[in-house]
C-alpha cells in the first residue's frame, strides 16, 4: 500500500465519487477568489499627496533630473508640509499636459 499526501491509495479509492465532490468544491472556491480579485482591482489605492521619488517615477525621469527641475522652479506646483515637499497626483497630470502643449 503506498502513501501519498498523508492517505494510503486505498484509503483515497475507497469513497468513489468523491474526487468529483472535491473537484467540485474547488472548483467553486476558485470562482469565489476570482471574484475578490476583481473586487479588488476596482478600487485600487493610490496614496493622497506624493513624494518626490513617486513623482520622478511618475514622469518616468531620474529623481536627481526632478530635483534639478524643481530648483530651477520648472516643475508641478507642490505643498509643503514642514520641510517636506508632497505633489498631488492631479497637479502632476495637469503641469504634463501643459508641458505637453508647449
Amino acid at each position: 500500500m503506498s502513501r501519498a499526501g498523508g492517505r494510503s491509495t486505498a484509503a483515497r479509492s475507497a469513497a468513489p465519487g468523491s474526487d468529483a465532490r472535491v473537484v467540485a468544491v474547488l472548483e467553486r472556491i476558485a470562482e469565489s477568489l476570482d471574484a475578490l480579485r476583481a473586487e479588488m482591482r476596482i478600487a485600487p489605492t493610490e496614496p493622497a499627496l506624493l513624494g518626490s521619488t513617486a513623482v520622478a517615477k511618475l514622469l518616468d525621469i531620474n529623481p536627481r533630473t526632478f530635483r534639478q527641475l524643481r530648483h530651477a522652479g520648472d516643475a508641478p506646483p507642490s505643498i509643503t508640509i514642514g520641510a517636506v515637499a508632497k505633489w498631488r497626483r492631479a497637479d502632476v497630470d495637469a503641469w504634463l499636459a501643459e508641458k505637453a502643449g508647449e
